[in-house]
C-alpha cells in the first residue's frame, strides 16, 4: 500500500477536547472497539463497528443497529422501522410475524413489536438447559435448537402450566440428533444427523410427516413461507428440493458452490435463490 491508496475519512474521525495529549491507541483483535489513552490519565473507548447479527421473516428484516438496540424494517410496504431496546448485546437473533428474540449462551429475551406505532416491549425472558444454537418464532410459539434437541414453547408464558405445554424433539431419552430447523406457519421442520426431515405441527402437538434421504446428515434447510417446498443440503454438500406432499426429491442443477443461504421469492412461489460465497443463483 502506498500513500496514494489512503485518504482521510472525516466523517469517521474522533475529536478530543483541546489540550488533550494522546499517548496510546489500540484496537481489539476483531476491530470492533478502539481504545485511546491520554497522558492526563483518561481512557476513551469507542465502538467502531457492530457485529453482523440479523434475521428475516417474509419481507421484514431485523438487524443490530447498536449494542443495545434492534431495528426491524419492512421492505415490502412503506419501509417502516421499529426500534426495539434490548437488555444485552446478543449473539443471535430470531424474527417472527410479531415477536423478535435475542440471546446469548443459554438465555433468550423475546419482544413483541408493532409496525403500526413503531414500538417494542419485552414479553418473556427464558433460560434453557443448553447453549442456544438458533431460535425461530411464529405468532404464538418459539422453537429453540440447543445441543441436538429442539424445545417448543409458547412465547407468552402466563401461568405455571406453561412448562407442561413445552415440547422437546426428540423426546427425552431419545438420542439428540437435530441438526437444523425452521418454523413455517403451523409447522416446525427439522433435519437430523441420520438424514431425516421431520414435519411437526406445533399447534396440534403432532408429527405429520417424516422423510429419510440417503445422503447422510441434513446440514441446512430452507422452507418456503408455508412449508410446502424445502431446499436442503446434506452431509455430502448436495443441494436438493423436497416436496412433503408426495415425498418427491429433485436435485438442484448447476450449483457447485457452498450453500450459504436459500431465499424464496415473496411474490412468485416458483422462484428461489441459492447463495454461495460469490454468487446469487436464481431458479
Amino acid at each position: 500500500m502506498t500513500g496514494l491508496d489512503c485518504k482521510e475519512l472525516r466523517d469517521d474521525g474522533v475529536s478530543f477536547e483541546e489540550g488533550t495529549s494522546l499517548r496510546h491507541i489500540e484496537w481489539t483483535n476483531d476491530g470492533q472497539v478502539l481504545t485511546v489513552g491520554a497522558r492526563e490519565g483518561d481512557i476513551y473507548t469507542y465502538l467502531a463497528s457492530l457485529p453482523s447479527i440479523y434475521g428475516c421473516f417474509e419481507s421484514r428484516v431485523v438487524r443490530l443497529s447498536s449494542l443495545l438496540e434492534l431495528s426491524v424494517e419492512d421492505h415490502f410496504s412503506e419501509r417502516t422501522t421499529v426500534k426495539v431496546p434490548i437488555e444485552t448485546e446478543p449473539a443471535y437473533v430470531g424474527l417472527g410475524p410479531l415477536p423478535v428474540a435475542v440471546g446469548m449462551n443459554t438465555q433468550a429475551w423475546i419482544y413483541q413489536y408493532d409496525m403500526t406505532d413503531e414500538t417494542g416491549k419485552l414479553v418473556n425472558k427464558k433460560e434453557y438447559l443448553g447453549t442456544v444454537d438458533t431460535i425461530k418464532l411464529n405468532e404464538r410459539f418459539a422453537a429453540v435448537l440447543s445441543e441436538g434437541r429442539i424445545q417448543i414453547h409458547p412465547i407468552v408464558e402466563e401461568d405455571d402450566e406453561t412448562e407442561d405445554r413445552a415440547i422437546t424433539l426428540p423426546s427425552n431419552g431419545a438420542h439428540p440428533e437435530a441438526t437444523c430447523m425452521c418454523l413455517c406457519g403451523d409447522f416446525l421442520i427439522n433435519g437430523t444427523a441420520r438424514g431425516n426431515i421431520h414435519y411437526f405441527n406445533v399447534f396440534e402437538g403432532q408429527s405429520v410427516n417424516e422423510f429419510k434421504q440417503d445422503g447422510g446428515a441434513i446440514r441446512k434447510i430452507y422452507a418456503n413461507e408455508i412449508g410446502t417446498r424445502l431446499i436442503f443440503e446434506d452431509d455430502q454438500h448436495v443441494v436438493q428440493m423436497y416436496n412433503p406432499v408426495n415425498d418427491q426429491v429433485l436435485p438442484v442443477p448447476e450449483f457447485f458452490g457452498t450453500l450459504e443461504a436459500a431465499l424464496w421469492d415473496s411474490c412468485d412461489r416458483h422462484v428461489f435463490v441459492l447463495v454461495d460465497e460469490k454468487n446469487y443463483n436464481v431458479y
